[in-house]
């Protein structure tokens, strides 16, 4: 008797302006598909209110967790993009999942373990990624606009500033700009933040929290060209990916700052404000780090062929001149019984890996081949896309040509209350047509042509020849699926072509 598979639903919806019934219609569709293929569900994992580019939720990690735990063996999305829009997430905890025997199902994309299922699968989740970036980017487009008028764009407001409920521009709070005065002029005036905050703190001074100041919030004061009247927008560096955002690193694009001189009302005078610049970055050279940071491109992807672990990036200097090597190794090197594969140059596994890319699946022989699967894939999911709205208006105009009938016969007098109740039923089911319709609007799909999709190409293989592009470890998630680091070899298995196994000499350290 063949045993029915035991599988797990997970369902998300990404923020608070998108609809709680979203889960719902997720979770309704995953209990249907089980249904019709003979999966038993025994767990839920729901989690509202998170964004799927970071795997910060909770349901989720609980739901990892447990897949070691052997409660099922399936993970069952409505979409892929529920279970990541994270390139690199998705393969991490894809792989996690395949170690722990469980397998990953979207009721949506119907993928099998075919060559061509693997290539479709990953442009999938690349396209995922794609709109959730681009809906970001026309965010700030219009945050832009806002910022070249001076105008506040949201977020924390500087101190000594208040807003204009009517221009939402800048004006100054003069209460709080005594305050920054002070900082200024004490600061200037060799004192140290110790000292500067015992004085505000004696004076009543407070942040917009209601809690003291600290060295650091001190220190981000004393950089703020709106103090002396500059408007700057997009200054610091963005969030990263788990929406953290560290307050003291800069931009690094500074073509996308925004600098408007006059922008703002200015607090402090230009000549004490240079000269705070000038202790800080006196300062700061007597403390900077020399130490080095190596960026490891592969981490995440490579996995011991002996043993399973991971391998990660590993730096050491040894000999006689400390000469320092940099490599990537098992990280069950220094476990119980050491892994006895070997430890492989970073340079040299790095280089082999983006060249093998350039020379089989960004290849420009390949892109005709890559995009008609894809398009024919696009094309069967729109087909079901264009039926389900079809049926859906075809309900609703239904369920509205029934209430103009009643409304003809509430207009009669014919059972008043009975009538009313039946119009208030119709108009409720509508209302539950409109939100399955625009749940289904929220992800409207759209076929690649040929010119978007070679130029994605022609990106992905210019990020990748460069090699030192900041985004190129994104791109390597879309391409490669795990490298295997045997003793004698190195295994690549590649997302859009069958699984490659090449031979290097794993030796070269």
């Amino acid at each position: 008797m063949k045993s029915i598979k035991r599988a797990a639903i997970y369902a998300r919806f990404s923020s608070d302006n998108q609809r709680a019934e979203s889960i719902d219609a997720q979770i309704r569709a995953i209990n249907l598909y089980c249904k019709n293929n003979g999966y038993e569900v025994v767990k839920e994992y729901v989690d509202e209110a998170k964004t799927a580019t970071t795997d910060r939720r909770p349901a989720f990690q609980k739901m990892i967790e447990d897949s070691s735990k052997g409660l099922f063996e399936i993970v069952i999305v409505h979409k892929l993009d529920r279970f990541a829009r994270n390139r690199y997430d998705s393969a991490f905890y894809k792989h996690h999942l395949k170690d722990n025997g469980v397998k990953l199902i979207s009721v949506i994309e119907q993928f099998d373990d075919s060559p061509e299922s693997i290539m479709l699968e990953a442009l999938t989740e690349a396209m995922a990624e794609y709109y959730s970036k681009n809906l970001s980017r026309e965010v700030k487009k219009g945050q832009k606009e806002t910022a070249l008028k001076c105008k506040y764009t949201g977020g924390y407001i500087p101190y000594g500033y208040k807003i204009n409920p009517i221009t939402k521009k800048y004006e100054v709070n003069e209460a709080e700009a005594e305050i920054v005065r002070l900082i200024f002029q004490m600061y200037v005036n060799k004192k140290g933040y110790t000292e500067i905050l015992e004085t505000i703190t004696a004076m009543g001074a407070r942040t917009r929290r209601g809690k003291p100041f600290t060295k650091n919030g001190i220190g981000d004061l004393l950089t703020n060209p709106k103090y002396i009247g500059i408007y700057c927008f997009n200054r610091k560096a963005s969030a990263n990916e788990d929406h953290h955002r560290n307050s003291h690193r800069l931009n690094p694009n500074q073509e996308e700052v925004i600098w408007i001189e006059n922008g703002v009302p200015a607090i402090v005078d230009k000549h004490i404000f240079e000269l705070a610049q000038k202790r800080k970055a006196e300062n700061a050279y007597g403390v900077r780090s020399k130490r080095e940071k190596e960026d490891y491109l592969l981490t995440g992807l490579i996995f011991c062929g002996e043993c399973g672990h991971a391998f990660t990036g590993n730096r050491k200097f040894s000999g006689r001149n400390k000469r320092k090597y940099v490599t990537y190794r098992c990280t069950n090197h220094n476990k119980g019984e050491k892994c006895k594969c070997k430890e492989v140059n970073k340079e040299y596994l790095e280089n082999f890996v983006l060249d093998l890319l350039l020379e089989t699946v960004l290849s420009v022989n390949q892109e005709k081949v890559l995009l008609t699967a894809f398009q024919e894939y696009q094309s069967v999911a729109n087909k079901e896309y264009f039926e389900k709205m079809k049926n859906l208006r075809a309900e609703k105009s239904s369920k509205e040509v029934e209430i103009e009938n009643l409304l003809v016969q509430l207009d009669k007098g014919i059972a008043t209350n009975i009538i009313l109740q039946r119009i208030e039923q119709k108009q409720e089911e509508i209302t539950g047509i409109n939100t399955r319709i625009s749940d289904l609007e929220a992800n409207v799909p759209k076929i690649i042509d040929e010119d978007a999709f070679s130029a994605l190409m022609t990106k992905a293989r210019s990020v990748i020849r460069k090699k030192e592009s900041p985004n190129i470890r994104e791109w390597l998630c879309v391409f490669i699926k795990e490298i295997k680091i045997n003793k004698d070899d190195i295994t690549i298995v590649l997302t859009l072509e069958n699984v490659v196994s090449l031979v290097g000499g794993s030796d070269e350290n």
